[in-house]
């Protein structure tokens, strides 16, 4: 609920992975927030699948893929890096240069940024 609470405050945009853009991709992350002074942000990785002509970015990359989206790509700057928890599997980590996943077609991870840490 507090994901779903904050992603209200914050609406998520898409920030692609390896160039920050908002253009229609295969691999694609997307950021609610962050908070105003750098706080917690929500985090979707995504792998929508091969193309198949109706998704408008014309890739055709099958099974599993590396989705990894840098703090810079998501519009986050920080001297360090963020833990993050699944906001599924309630995993947690540190993450120092930015978040990233193996997905599978149409797998996607929502990731939860609790603190900065430097």
């Amino acid at each position: 609920m507090a994901a779903a609470e904050f992603a209200a405050t914050y609406p998520m945009s898409p920030r692609n992975p390896g160039s920050g853009g908002q253009e229609a991709r295969q691999l694609q992350a997307w950021i609610g927030g962050p908070e105003p002074g750098g706080g917690r942000a929500l985090v979707v990785l995504a792998n929508y699948g091969p193309d198949e002509g109706q998704g408008g970015f014309g890739s055709a990359m099958r099974g599993r893929q590396r989705v990894a989206a840098s703090w810079e790509d998501l519009g986050l700057d920080t001297g360090g890096g963020y833990a993050v928890r699944n906001v599924w599997t309630g995993e947690e980590e540190q993450a120092e240069g930015g978040l990233e996943a193996e997905l599978d077609e149409g797998e996607s991870v929502l990731l939860w940024s609790d603190d900065i840490f430097i």
